[in-house]
């Protein structure tokens, strides 16, 4: 990526763009532009844009939004602006026609202001229909992170998919668990050394090999311990689960 490619504008500063601003300005790469609602990011001397007019015709602007606000977002901006969004599950052929490149720029994170987080290890998932400016996002993307591969819209969305039974399912029975001991004047933590195993396996050895538990043992005793313990609608997600690990490891 030659000089004069060092220069990019964000569209929105949340979590996501949070994160790229920071990488970005680390490896050299100048945030010239930022299009938000609120108030600058701290120590930022760039310029913070009101409207999509505002924002530079001569450089990629990457779109850091939700999902849902992918589409039109981009749609509001100058159509021979240069654009990237780093959604998962948005396909290309979902963003409206314009008369300038357009592509995906997808970190595989789940990002949160204010958590450090090692952007070298994140993987970007790239994609554009055009060779050159699909290249160019791939090298942008080397600058920041170690891993960085070519991937088409349908696969990046499988990905997602699959990212959100990792993160948000997983974060949400955890959730669940931590509410469970909470309620009984239990320290989740205890269970931290378990959760960093679990991990470990999983790694190392793989879900479908790393599974324990009663609900694999068909231990029906604890399993109905268990679920008298528990109130109605987490005794209904603790069947379900129990259920579903039954029906993977049914032929084992």
């Amino acid at each position: 990526m030659n000089g004069s490619k060092r220069h990019i504008s964000l569209v929105g500063y949340g979590n996501v763009g949070y994160h790229l601003f920071r990488a970005f300005e680390e490896a050299g790469i100048r945030v010239t532009h930022v299009l938000k609602r609120t108030s600058s990011p701290n120590g930022y001397d760039g310029v913070v844009c009101t409207s999509p007019d505002e924002l530079p015709d001569d450089q990629l602007t990457i779109v850091c939004v939700p999902d849902d606000r992918v589409a039109p977002t981009i749609e509001s901006l100058p159509s021979f602006l240069p654009v990237a969004h780093t959604s998962g599950s948005i396909t290309l052929s979902q963003i409206p026609e314009r008369n300038a490149p357009v592509g995906v720029f997808y970190p595989l994170q789940s990002f949160t202001r204010g958590s450090e987080l090692d952007m070298r290890s994140v993987p970007f998932l790239i994609e554009s229909d055009l060779p050159d400016f699909q290249n160019e996002l791939f090298e942008l993307a080397r600058m920041i992170s170690n891993r960085v591969g070519i991937m088409s819209s349908d696969e990046r969305r499988k990905i997602h998919l699959a990212a959100v039974w990792v993160n948000n399912f997983t974060n949400h029975v955890n959730h669940v668990a931590k509410s469970y001991l909470d309620d009984q004047s239990l320290d989740f933590s205890l269970l931290y050394p378990l959760l960093d195993e679990t991990i470990r396996k999983i790694k190392t050895q793989g879900p479908e090999v790393s599974q324990t538990g009663p609900a694999i043992r068909r231990d029906e005793g604890v399993i109905s311990e268990h679920l008298n313990m528990l109130k109605e609608h987490n005794r209904e997600l603790y069947t379900l689960l129990s259920r579903h690990i039954q029906y993977y490891h049914s032929n084992e």
